[in-house]
């Protein structure tokens, strides 16, 4: 699993990814490709964090997964998720196949909580999960879009929210 998944870094930080989405994008013919394009690059820091301790924990509680059917199917959906995590680390437009892995990794922490023995282990592996989960939500929350997901609107909701994409509206 860590061979494959240093083979994946190695891959995703090689230009053969850029390629490979630029041979999308002549055969999509579509603006919205070439602008997801022109955005990847630089390394997301934050990608390759989740994969490191992703991979440590893969390893790490594999044999306990394995016990079970249903274990070994959270452990492998997880590790997709990882892999596919790896390969978005320089383009984020790969990062929308790893969403529909992402119950793996709900699935998985709990089980990954019920194997730990040590108590002071546990409470800081569940204090460190609702650390990260905050923090990226308020990442999300203020950072994404300026801010502009507040206030949320509902399609109930009959006003004028005002903000930076208020033209794209379906009303």
């Amino acid at each position: 699993m860590f061979v494959i998944a240093v083979i994946a870094l190695v891959i995703s930080i090689s230009p053969l990814t850029n390629y490979f989405m630029a041979l999308i994008s002549e055969s999509v013919e579509n603006d919205r490709v070439d602008a997801y394009i022109s955005r990847s690059g630089s390394v997301n820091l934050f990608y390759l964090i989740e994969s490191v301790l992703l991979i440590y924990l893969i390893l790490k509680f594999r044999i306990q997964f394995y016990q079970s059917k249903k274990g070994t199917l959270i452990l492998n959906g997880l590790y997709l998720y990882v892999l596919i995590n790896i390969m978005a680390l320089t383009n984020a437009s790969f990062i929308r196949f790893g969403w529909y892995y992402f119950i793996f990794l709900v699935l998985a922490l709990p089980q990954i909580f019920q194997f730990i023995q040590q108590l002071e282990i546990k409470k800081l592996f569940k204090m460190s999960i609702y650390l990260y989960y905050s923090l990226l939500f308020f990442r999300l929350l203020i950072v994404y879009d300026d801010g502009d997901f507040m206030p949320y609107k509902t399609i109930f909701q009959d006003f004028d929210r005002n903000s930076q994409w208020e033209f794209m509206d379906k009303r």
